[in-house]
């Protein structure tokens, strides 16, 4: 009911009264989905997800509505307002709610387990018997002048649950609050509008109060933080919402539009938000409306006449370059055109660019497949002048978002009119059949254009006759032609800087690299050295062996020191930790040696050895002690430790030791029970070259280390006095070690095994005690794991310039070179109204020569061309109806380059590894190319309401073809050595106006391209397209 207030409109009088009836929907009542999946959000915390359970037995929703308000406008038009209060009684209201439960993908985790993939909060729906809303809501409106104006709104909700126990009494996600704000401004068809929404104190059904969503660590437990199956309270929440629109009118039924979503970034993970979100597009209206006049019959019959001789003249096969009909004259002519690219891609980490023998150079594009969009403009504007009867010419340039031709870019880096290009610089003179030009033509080749579509500079003579056309031309394509952002790669032998690996850094081979054992370490009785010399350059521990102070070791470990720290500065003081303020044994060398007999448990001899101190002996001369960093590079400080553990062993030196036992995984003998005799030997060092073993299996063998008796020739053991190995000992606690480290693995059955440790005299490859322990400290990943523990070379090394000069493989992008000077030839004709058929001659002039280098063991092959085309194409199109048509292409390029690029890389491969031999390049066939193309319909920019469709599948071989397409639907990227179909739709809703929109997809390569680890066959993204032209 409606009342105007004293008899005037603008004030008016409603009251309302009515019913409502909702049934549920098929989600709501069947399906069960998993809206998102929980995720860790830390070492101690993860984010639940949400799975939602569909309820069969719900009811519809039945309600009672009653309103009243009052409303009006000002006489002046300015102010407007609006007051409404309602009241709502609703039987059987449908609402969300968590049931208190989980669903459980991983039941088979521990509890400590479930935080990396936590369960789902199974949310369902139900009905409340009983609910009422009421509410108030307010709006005002006020225009300041013509162009600005502003809104409020308020609204006041009591939305109240009557019944149900089980759910909080106040309905969720209805705000207690809502608060409207917007401001507008409008000028000659533009439109600006700021506006926001605030909601203040709502139940959020999907946030659960207490930290529901989440489940914690306490510091002892994980722990959920709801009522698990029983009544649940939601979090209330209050936040605003900011949104920007900028519109512009093109016509009475269009207008474009680009604006600004979530301006400040408001994030709800728990209602999964979008975040600040841009957007643009264009609205069209279709049909007539209030203001359509009904054409007469006389003018539609004259209007479709035109329009379908536009469409028929653009429809011919064979099409002259003059158009003897155009009045003479001089017009402007111009267009704008706004386009959006976007293609999918593939997530890969952005720096794994490098191995230790390879590196992506100017393939890091094809590397990453990295999906990419973006907005790009074009403006045109030129001159078209019919100077006489007989001469035309046009000129037009452009200012663009993308350098040279567009096809050039499969997104725009610039989004401005920065680019600026001659797109066209055409004189035409007509001499009766002929038609001669001179300046920047363009020249569609082939029935689709596909193959070129661009410009050239040069020349053309056209002659056309009655049913056939010859198109002759000569000129420099440099400009339109090429390919310089090929989807292909191929390896090249290049010297290149890297960064060093961590195994380089250290100048030591790891003993677990990536986890696993090395392949490089062989199994017992055989042992190797871990030091890594890398040619060109020194790593930590050949920069130690040629210190000649404390003062110089200091400053290197110094150096690496604060690379750790500046890296990771946890593990710098976790390396701190462990190294200096931890009790370790007080390293440096034994000059003790004892003679070590082992007899079986017969009795009988096994083995005599001669040995390092062990047990008591050795404990005394290692006592356990933290030395803080600055005394390690003391050396009065480290030699009287060295001297009181010297002191303090002495009494025990020499004396004889006898005990039995069982010893088991024993690299030296089987396992069995043995007898262990340690006679004192005599002091001195070993010179020798065999390797001291080591075995903790056994006491009596423990941290020593030995070799076997027989093994000794003359000059591998020098004795020396008690005295001298005092001294000995006491100076190597500081100075360089007269034995290195080097290992084996130490089998222990299927699939078990342990790394045994030797000594081998250094001779000029000793380092420190202390330069051993830091070295071996940053092995493995225990202590420091830089970029997740990898074994390639690591960025954070080359930012600290640590740099290696590496022969190797680099991936190079394939470029198809420009054709510079060129001719062709194309004939076309007309076998029947509806059937015509082409062919076209393209060849390259000038003799340029073009090198191509391809890897082959340690270098490169070489290859020189100096013709790049030498193309024959054929074509037909047949009109299948009036609007409909079918289109083909087919040709080849019959050139030595075209076989080449055609080919691929020779790898010799071992099975079972990744290693991949680099054996030259092997050609191909003669690369083709062809067309496929269905239209229906044709859109005119002329011709209002015009439209077209289209499907096509094409084929280009690497090596057919040389840019410059002629699509208008992709980049020559997604065409060359490239098999894709496209769909495409155009529609002019106003003269002047074409929206296109085109999408491209199983676009995949021909050939393999190369890799870091060997060829693979690769495909590229979908690929979409939407564009809108004005033409002026």
């Amino acid at each position: 009911m409606t009342h105007n207030i004293g008899g005037k409109s603008n004030y008016r009088f409603k009251a309302n009264l009515g019913t409502g009836y909702t049934e549920p929907g098929m989600g709501e009542l069947y399906y069960n989905w998993e809206m998102y999946a929980g995720a860790p959000m830390g070492i101690d915390r993860a984010r639940l997800g949400y799975y939602w359970v569909g309820n069969p037995d719900l009811k519809p929703e039945k309600s009672v509505n009653f309103d009243i308000g009052l409303e009006g406008e000002s006489r002046n038009g300015r102010d407007s307002f609006r007051i409404n209060a309602f009241h709502n009684r609703i039987k059987d209201y449908m609402t969300t709610y968590f049931t208190g439960y989980l669903m459980d993908f991983h039941p088979e985790l521990s509890s400590d387990g479930k935080w990396w993939a936590p369960t789902d909060m199974i949310y369902s729906f139900k009905n409340i018997g009983r609910a009422e809303i009421t509410g108030l809501e307010a709006e005002y409106n006020h225009r300041f002048d013509r162009h600005w104006s502003t809104k409020v709104g308020y609204t006041f909700l009591h939305a109240i649950n009557k019944s149900d126990p089980t759910m909080p009494r106040r309905l969720l996600d209805r705000p207690q609050h809502k608060i409207d704000l917007g401001v507008t401004y409008e000028n000659a068809g533009w439109r600006a509008t700021l506006w926001g929404n605030y909601y203040l104190n709502m139940l959020d059904s999907n946030s659960i109060a207490n930290n529901g969503n989440y489940y914690d660590w306490d510091g002892e437990k994980w722990h959920y933080n709801f009522h698990e199956g029983g009544t649940q309270t939601y979090e209330k929440k209050s936040f605003g919402i900011w949104n920007f629109i900028l519109q512009k009118d093109l016509g009475k039924d269009s207008s474009a539009y680009i604006g600004v979503d979530n301006i400040l970034n408001h994030r709800d993970d728990d209602r999964a938000f979008q975040e600040r979100m841009y957007r643009i597009g264009v609205n069209l209206k279709f049909g007539a409306d209030s203001e359509t006049r009904d054409l007469t019959p006389e003018e539609r019959a004259a209007r479709t006449e035109t329009n379908n001789a536009i469409l028929e003249k653009n429809a011919r096969f064979i099409i002259p370059p003059f158009d003897v009909e155009k009045e003479l004259g001089l017009r402007v002519i111009g267009d704008y055109r706004w386009r959006w690219n976007s293609f999918t891609g593939k997530v890969k980490p952005s720096e794994m660019r490098v191995t230790t023998t390879a590196s992506v150079g100017s393939a890091y594009k094809n590397y990453l497949e990295k999906a990419e969009h973006g907005f790009e403009q074009r403006l045109r504007a030129g001159v078209d002048a019919r100077l006489d009867a007989n001469t035309n010419i046009t000129v037009l340039g452009s200012l663009a978002s993308t350098a040279g031709v567009d096809t050039g870019t499969d997104v725009a880096q610039s989004k401005g009119l920065n680019h600026a290009r001659l797109d066209t610089a055409d004189v035409t003179r007509h001499a009766k059949a002929w038609d001669f030009s001179l300046g920047r033509l363009t020249e569609p080749m082939g029935v689709t254009g596909y193959y070129f579509g661009k410009e050239y500079d040069g020349g053309r003579a056209v002659w056309t006759g009655k049913r056939t056309q010859v198109r002759l031309g000569y000129g420099d394509f440099r400009r339109s032609t090429g390919v310089a952002d090929s989807a292909y790669t191929h390896a090249t032998t290049q010297i290149f800087l890297r960064s060093a690996t961590r195994e380089e850094w250290l100048g030591y081979r790891d003993l677990y690299p990536g986890g696993m054992r090395s392949g490089d370490i062989p199994d017992v009785p055989n042992y190797i050295s871990m030091i890594k010399d890398t040619p060109g350059f020194e790593g930590l521990y050949q920069r130690l062996v040629k210190v000649g102070s404390l003062a110089e070791e200091k400053q290197i470990i110094d150096e690496y020191m604060d690379v750790i720290r500046r890296n990771d500065p946890d593990a710098y003081e976790k390396l701190n930790q462990h190294l200096f303020s931890t009790d370790w044994e007080l390293s440096h060398d034994d000059f003790v040696w004892y003679r070590t007999t082992v007899r079986d448990e017969d009795g009988n001899i096994v083995g005599e050895y001669l040995t390092q101190p062990t047990g008591d002996v050795y404990e005394a001369l290692h006592p356990q002690t933290a030395i803080p960093y600055e005394d390690r590079f003391n050396q009065e400080k480290m030699e009287s430790l060295a001297r009181a553990a010297w002191d303090d062993a002495e009494p025990q030196m020499e004396t004889t030791k006898t005990e039995t036992q069982y010893v088991r995984s024993w690299g030296l003998h089987e396992e069995g029970e043995y007898t262990f005799t340690v006679d004192f030997y005599g002091y001195g060092v070993y010179n020798g070259k065999e390797t001291m073993v080591e075995s903790d299996r056994s006491s009596m063998w423990g941290r020593g280390y030995g070799v076997p008796l027989n093994s000794l020739k003359p000059g591998d053991f020098t004795t020396m006095t008690k005295e001298e190995a005092k001294e000995h000992t006491i100076q190597s606690v500081w100075g360089k070690s007269h034995y290195r480290s080097v290992y084996g693995v130490l089998p222990l059955g299927e699939g078990f095994y342990t790394i045994d440790d030797g000594l081998v005299a250094a001779g000029d490859k000793g380092v420190s005690e202390l330069a051993q322990s830091f070295i071996g400290s940053l092995t493995g990943n225990d202590i420091w794991s830089p970029e997740e523990g990898s074994t390639l070379p690591l960025h954070l090394l080359g930012k600290e310039g640590y740099i290696v000069r590496q022969l190797g493989t680099v991936l190079e992008q394939d470029r198809i070179p420009a054709i510079k000077q060129a001719a062709y030839m194309q004939v076309r004709h007309e076998v029947m109204p509806n059937l015509g058929v082409a062919a076209f001659y393209l060849r390259s002039l000038g003799g340029n020569s073009h090198t191509f280098h391809a890897a082959n063991g340690t270098g490169n092959d070489v290859d020189t061309f100096d013709t790049l085309a030498n193309v024959v194409g054929v074509g037909a199109r047949y009109r299948l109806t009036k609007n409909a048509a079918l289109s083909f292409d087919y040709g080849a390029n019959f050139t030595d380059f075209g076989r080449y690029m055609n080919g691929h890389t020779r790898y010799e491969h071992t099975s079972g590894t990744s290693t991949f031999d680099i054996k030259g390049r092997e050609r191909g066939n003669t690369p083709t190319f062809w067309v496929m193309r269905l239209d229906v319909g044709q859109a005119d920019m002329d011709v209002a309401g015009s439209w077209n469709a289209f499907i096509d599948y094409k084929r280009f071989e690497h090596g057919s073809f040389f840019g410059g397409n002629g699509t208008e639907s992709l980049p020559d990227r997604y065409l060359d050595g490239i098999k894709s179909f496209t769909i495409g739709a155009g529609y002019v809703p106003v003269q002047n106006l074409m929206v296109e929109a085109f999408y491209t997809f199983g676009a995949k390569g021909i050939n393999t391209r190369d890799t870091l680890y060997g060829p693979e066959h690769f495909h590229l993204g979908d690929y979409a397209r939407l564009q809108v032209t004005y033409q002026f």
